[in-house]
């Protein structure tokens, strides 16, 4: 979810990268690698945040930064998002 000028905008994706649910039609998500994506959210203000629902049955967690994180550079995107089991 993050912020944008009118409210707040989400996008539910998959862990292959696909979109599930957003309420953006804008939104593009590239999948990195295993657990790394980077989001394309036009608009998008700071505050993005995450929610990790299922890591493969195992616990995890998930790291949601605003701004282009190192294995996002050249995507144009402006979330990046990483997740970690443990």
């Amino acid at each position: 979810m993050w912020q944008v000028s009118s409210g707040v905008h989400h996008v539910a994706v998959r862990g292959d990268g696909s979109i599930r649910d957003t309420d953006d039609n804008t939104v593009e998500v590239i999948k990195i690698d295993e657990g790394r994506w980077c989001i394309k959210a036009p608009g998008a203000l700071e505050g993005a945040v995450g929610v990790l629902q299922n890591q493969g049955g195992s616990n995890g967690n998930i790291l949601v930064s605003m701004g282009i994180g190192s294995f996002c550079n050249g995507t144009g995107a402006n979330i990046t998002v990483e997740t970690f089991s443990f």
